[in-house]
């Protein structure tokens, strides 16, 4: 269904129905302060807004793309804070009407940090926004140590990752969902060119979890 070189008459009649459903589940759920189609955030959030913009991509209806932007711009403002990612939590969720993230920390899960790095590549390839770019670059440091326990979660030992993110420890079973989730985002990740990987903005300098990110693509090519 996302297959951005031809759509079929069908396929995009399935997806403007789809598409529709999203919309009017935003439309209720929508406020001045929460910008989401349910009234709950979860995890894997990103492939809504995501989904959206693939079906602007096939239907060229501008409201898909209106609400695609808003609700995933309102995602990464609550997940991003400057140079560092934080998922949302599961030992809490996000309830509709607090929009800012509980304090609890942990509960972390690389499918979500996975769904947002292949979204904010969608995004960026669709809009050129170089804000999306940046932040996929950051989004990634998660895996290598830039959370709040500094600790790596990806197991190059392994090649595993470990399953999710707590309060004062890793959870450290690796299995297949997280694997998968890392190797998701290391492959979106490293599909880019080299000079957009490292220049994530002309305007600003690479930070210390950006260069780590520098130097493990220097070891991987």
């Amino acid at each position: 269904l996302v297959n951005t070189s031809h759509y079929q008459t069908d396929y995009v009649l399935l997806i403007r129905a789809l598409a529709n459903r999203l919309v009017q589940q935003y439309k209720h759920e929508c406020t001045t302060s929460w910008n989401w189609f349910e009234n709950s955030i979860t995890y894997a959030n990103a492939v809504l807004p995501e989904a959206l913009l693939y079906a602007w991509k096939a239907t060229g209806l501008e409201i898909y793309k209106r609400i695609a932007i808003a609700s995933f711009d309102f995602l990464m403002h609550l997940t991003f804070n400057g140079s560092t990612f934080k998922a949302i939590s599961n030992v809490t969720w996000l309830q509709k009407d607090t929009t800012v993230p509980a304090p609890k920390l942990g509960g972390e899960q690389p499918i979500d940090v996975a769904y947002t790095i292949i979204a904010l590549n969608t995004f960026y390839n669709m809009t050129e926004e170089p804000l999306y770019l940046m932040r996929l670059h950051i989004a990634f440091t998660w895996f290598l140590g830039n959370n709040h326990l500094k600790q790596i979660i990806y197991n190059p030992c392994t090649g595993g990752c470990y399953d999710g993110l707590e309060e004062n420890s890793i959870n450290l079973n690796q299995g297949a969902e997280s694997t998968l989730s890392y190797l998701m985002a290391r492959y979106t990740v490293a599909q880019l060119p080299k000079i957009t990987r490292y220049n994530t903005s002309s305007k600003s300098k690479l930070t210390s979890p950006l260069a780590t990110l520098v130097h493990s693509f220097e070891e991987m090519d």
